[in-house]
């Protein structure tokens, strides 16, 4: 019999209780390319075809492991499955990543967000297009580039707070923003070239003001595909002055981005709590697993 579990977690003078076995995951599903290939099995195969893929990356990719006299595939008469994988997290599905991605010190995302549950809030932002705004971008754009807007966040921040009496600002640590539509077709979409929705500058301006340390976003990047590698919102929520490639002596930002997740409707915008899986990679940016949790 399973015994029913609850945590209380006090944030301000107020208590919360989750059920940390009720996690939902925010991650999207990646299928390997290669290791069906010298095995035929086309449910596998299909799988893996229909991984995301941003900037025209290589595909994650992978194979057996071969040594001598051992194959990593059981399939193939080995004695335990072992593969070597390929992948680059910024275009092979959901990820997080940290300002290391900018500076030429080494910042590694793998020490970030430790804390075992942070508060956080979804919020559903409809698109727009950046020619029928008075915001900015900061870089290279155009009037019909589909973008998320401040105005629109802080239109889903006031909707929520008028219906949902337990959140407040605190909840912000980490945001988690659902574009829309939203669209099954983003755990499988092609980006490369196709000039995804971005946020403006006053949006991610609206992030810092509110106190967001931790942004999820189903978005390939913070960024516009193409902006001539100024990756301006990097540096604007990463705290560094535009163009800079240096933490100049500076302790490096606490703050995580995760792009390209996924937020499934059934998760109504509301206040929660977050758990940003990352593995210990020594790297600017790492596969990760953000999983969210309901307020009982």
């Amino acid at each position: 019999m399973t015994k029913a579990i609850s945590l209380q977690i006090t944030l301000g003078d107020r208590a919360y209780r989750v059920d940390p076995t009720a996690s939902h995951t925010l991650a999207i599903p990646l299928y390997f390319e290669g290791l069906n290939a010298e095995v035929s099995n086309s449910c596998a195969s299909s799988k893996a075809a229909a991984q995301p893929n941003a900037f025209h990356l290589t595909s994650a990719h992978a194979a057996p492991a071969r040594a001598e006299g051992f194959v990593g595939d059981t399939r193939l008469g080995g004695s335990a499955n072992c593969a070597d994988i390929h992948l680059n997290p910024h275009g092979n599905g959901t990820h997080t990543e940290c300002v290391g991605h900018l500076v030429d010190e080494a910042v590694a995302v793998g020490e970030l967000a430790t804390q075992a549950l942070i508060p956080a809030v979804i919020l559903s932002v409809g698109l727009e297009r950046l020619g029928d705004t008075d915001e900015s971008y900061g870089g290279a754009s155009a009037p019909d580039d589909r973008v998320l807007t401040r105005r629109a966040l802080e239109s889903a921040w006031r909707a929520l707070k008028t219906r949902a009496d337990d959140v407040c600002v605190a909840f912000c640590e980490a945001l988690i923003l659902r574009t829309l539509p939203n669209s099954a077709d983003k755990m499988t979409r092609q980006y490369g070239g196709s000039n995804p929705p971005y946020p403006t500058a006053e949006a991610v301006a609206w992030l810092g003001k509110m106190g967001c340390e931790h942004l999820v976003l189903d978005l390939p990047s913070l960024d516009r595909e193409v902006d001539q590698s100024r990756l301006p919102n990097h540096h604007r929520f990463f705290d560094l002055p535009p163009g800079a490639h240096s933490l100049q002596g500076l302790a490096p930002s606490p703050k995580t981005v995760t792009e390209m997740a996924f937020i499934p409707d059934e998760l109504g915008d509301c206040p929660g709590f977050l758990s940003l899986q990352i593995p210990r990679f020594a790297l600017d940016a790492a596969p990760s697993r953000p999983l969210f949790f309901n307020i009982i």
